[in-house]
């Protein structure tokens, strides 16, 4: 369920930006708006270069974009 997802993917690494991406699609799930853009603003603001940040950036500036306006 998504609470045990959101408990699970709280101890991983947050400065993952594919871990924000997936943490902010759960938090969205739970209703939680604003800890969604939180998490997707975190990946979407990622330096990271390695291919699961590559498809996770791109990705959270456009649940932003659709989260905020």
């Amino acid at each position: 369920d998504y609470k045990t997802a959101q408990e699970e993917l709280l101890k991983a690494n947050q400065n993952d930006p594919f871990i924000q991406c997936l943490l902010g699609q759960t938090y969205e799930k739970l209703g939680e708006k604003e800890k969604a853009i939180e998490s997707y603003r975190k990946a979407a603001a990622a330096t990271a270069h390695n291919p699961p940040a590559a498809q996770a950036v791109p990705f959270a500036k456009k649940k932003l974009a659709s989260l905020t306006g």
